[in-house]
């Protein structure tokens, strides 16, 4: 229920909003392990966007803490970093995530 207040809230454009109820979400999370990290990638989105981009830093190295091999997480940090002037950190993201394996499901011939 509290990500669901989080998720309208980003609809409405309100990332303070957002950046709270997705904390609250995080703080009483009972969900499984990815829906955990769901909720962390969550947050730290919020934060990016609310501008606290050292919040969105301290959410995604803590995603990466419980899982190293999040790819998301992984590249959404290094774009901070680099957008952040950070070049040679973001490059050592960049790299770790080129060695991670496409999980992702195949795309879908079109009809």
């Amino acid at each position: 229920m509290l990500q669901a207040r989080g998720d309208l809230a980003h609809m409405r454009g309100d990332h303070a909003r957002m950046a709270t109820e997705m904390q609250r979400a995080v703080a009483n999370s009972r969900g499984t392990r990815d829906e955990k990290l769901a909720q962390r990638m969550g947050l730290a989105n919020a934060l990016g966007e609310g501008g606290d981009l050292p919040g969105e830093e301290t959410q995604l190295r803590a995603v990466l803490r419980v899982a190293p091999g999040h790819i998301h997480a992984r590249f959404a940090l290094g774009n901070l970093l680099s957008n952040s002037g950070r070049g040679d950190d973001a490059i050592s993201e960049f790299m770790m995530a080129l060695q991670l394996p496409n999980d992702d499901p195949p795309l879908e011939e079109p009809m």
